[in-house]
């Protein structure tokens, strides 16, 4: 339980007790970053279908890419920003990059990274909503697993790259000997409720709508179909990461909470584009 709400006051705006913080070692939360995730796209998802009662689905988006950036607290757009800042900053110096991600203050590169992924996320969110028709409930499990992919890609980043500092980053309290094991259970628990639910949202059917997906999967025995689909959009999506994580690292030598943040809104952006492209073509 601890961990859990270590996890819970670190991915979001939520408070939790003192006594329930532990602030020297956050590696026993990173197995519960995709739950945390996925129960914030399930309010995220609630609040799509709350608010497209009654505004327009531009409209609707909009606020939900608000809501988002509201729970987290903007920690990860602002971790895109420093991140955009130091790497255009003109210098090939990794601590002089590193001291710039460092500041408070958001250069032009960061603030237009933030404004394009804000809108990329908003105009994919849109066109999956378009892809999938009136099928709301499956556009609701893509929805909710947006942000449990962008927190299953922070801990695969731990996982597999260096900490950028050994002291003084944030992201070095999460690195122990254990990591691989957490790594492999939120995998694996990620990998099963995407899975499941998918193959039930698919099976939800409703008089009167048309199923949007009309490609070669389709005609595949009922669950291969979703099998096939969801194992597509991780490995369309964890390509994205493999190839972000790499370049990070290349760039700084590792990770750092900055790099965590970008690379998290990388892989939501990632995973919109490949659920798009599976829902609409396969």
């Amino acid at each position: 339980m601890k961990s859990f709400l270590n996890a819970l006051g670190f991915l979001t705006i939520i408070s939790i007790p003192g006594r329930y913080a532990y602030q020297k070692d956050l590696s026993p939360a990173l197995s519960y970053f995709p739950l945390i995730g996925l129960l914030a796209g399930a309010v995220l998802a609630f609040s799509f279908w709350v608010f497209s009662l009654f505004l327009p689905v531009g409209l609707a988006v909009i606020v939900v890419i608000g809501l988002e950036a509201v729970l987290t607290g903007g920690l990860h757009y602002d971790g895109l920003a420093d991140v955009f800042d130091g790497i255009f900053s003109g210098t090939r110096d990794r601590q002089k990059m590193l001291a710039i991600m460092k500041k408070s203050d958001i250069g032009t590169f960061g603030v237009l990274a933030v404004v394009l992924m804000l809108l990329l996320k908003a105009a994919l969110i849109y066109f999956l909503y378009a892809a999938l028709g009136s099928r709301m409930v499956l556009f609701a499990v893509m929805l909710s697993f947006m942000p449990a992919w962008g927190r299953w890609s922070m801990v695969y980043l731990i996982n597999s790259h260096p900490p950028a500092r050994k002291e003084g980053s944030l992201a070095a309290l999460f690195y122990a000997e254990k990591n691989k094991r957490r790594f492999a259970v939120c995998t694996l628990y990620t990998w099963i409720a995407f899975l499941g639910l998918t193959y039930l949202a698919q099976a939800v059917w409703v008089p009167g709508q048309t199923v949007a997906c009309a490609g070669p999967f389709s005609q595949l025995i009922p669950v291969m179909g979703p099998i096939l689909r969801s194992l597509v959009i991780f490995l369309a999506g964890f390509l994205v990461l493999i190839f972000t994580g790499q370049f990070f690292t290349n760039r700084l030598g590792g990770v750092n909470g900055d790099i965590l943040g970008a690379g998290s809104v990388v892989a939501e952006a990632a995973y919109l584009l490949a659920a798009l492209l599976v829902w609409t073509y396969l």
